[in-house]
């Protein structure tokens, strides 16, 4: 199965990535949905869980990660207190929650197949948010018929 990055936080000693198949699993209406895995990886653990990332319609979760990767990029800027954002919000697999602090409190939860979170400190370079729109960018024009 041909997968594409759709993020990586990456502080250079441990990260988070997803990774979403291009092809569908199954589609349902306006709706696609990918086969996906969010993939922890650190000195002290290394681990994944999966979940379905939806997209087309108007409820797309790559759309959503854009939006909240807005949010992220505001609190950069301004430092609004309590920053937190949780994707995707469906809630039915797998998921990440970001914390915006120095450093950043990544949290991956396995959902509600075993309910087991790892959370992570990461100390992301100042460019992540840039890097991380582009990947994105990439990622939507491979999985957009």
């Amino acid at each position: 199965m041909t997968m594409v990055e759709v993020f990586r936080l990456d502080d250079g000693s441990q990260s988070v990535v997803l990774k979403v198949a291009i092809e569908p699993s199954f589609r349902s209406g306006d709706h696609r949905y990918h086969n996906a895995e969010l993939i922890v990886q650190s000195d002290w653990i290394n681990t994944r869980t999966d979940l379905d990332v939806r997209i087309g319609g108007a409820d797309d979760e790559l759309t959503e990660w854009a939006e909240l990767l807005q949010r992220l990029g505001d609190w950069e800027i301004n430092g609004e207190p309590n920053t937190t954002v949780e994707w995707p919000s469906s809630g039915e697999g797998g998921y990440v929650r970001i914390a915006a602090d120095d450093p950043y409190q990544v949290s991956v939860t396995d959902g509600p197949r075993t309910g087991i979170t790892i959370q992570i400190p990461l100390d992301l370079p100042a460019e992540w948010l840039d890097v991380n729109t582009a990947m994105l960018d990439q990622a939507r024009l491979r999985l957009t018929p």
